[in-house]
């Protein structure tokens, strides 16, 4: 019985901190507080795509997090975040926070601008090659971390 109590203390807390703060914001602690947690083998996948691609497009990492994006620092982005999608179970919004943001839109677009790459267009293909390189690597990277 003191169990049950209790637990409907906890519900009315739950109701009070809603009428306090709001059933959105709740909602979205909620979510973030059982949300997967990255494991040592993501962190390691993550980071071997971040330092490949910065490397191939001379870009710091740092400079990734910014809101205000340059061409390159746009570009490199966007491919990690492709790789990353392709290679961990990551959701939208786990891949979004990687980079300091907190929804999945920055995510979308990046698939969707993947998506659109033609090969028959230069900068495309070179974006496509390097890409395809990067995925190679991190096939073989991958093999001697599992």
């Amino acid at each position: 019985m003191s169990e049950e109590l209790e637990e409907i203390g906890i519900i009315e807390k739950l109701y009070q901190t809603i009428k306090k703060v709001g059933r959105n914001k709740v909602i979205t602690t909620l979510s973030e507080l059982y949300e997967n947690k990255t494991t040592n083998y993501d962190d390691s996948v993550i980071s071997f795509i971040r330092k490949k691609v910065c490397e191939s497009y001379q870009v710091e990492p740092s400079d990734l997090n910014k809101s205000y994006l340059v061409d390159n620092c746009f570009i490199c982005r966007n491919m990690i975040i492709v790789l990353i999608k392709k290679h961990l179970n990551l959701n939208h919004v786990q891949v979004s926070r990687i980079f300091g943001k907190k929804g999945h839109t920055l995510v979308s677009n990046a698939l969707n601008d993947f998506k659109n790459k033609n090969e028959r267009i230069k900068e495309h293909k070179v974006y496509l090659e390097t890409y395809n390189s990067i995925n190679e690597e991190l096939i073989e990277f991958k093999k001697t971390i599992e």
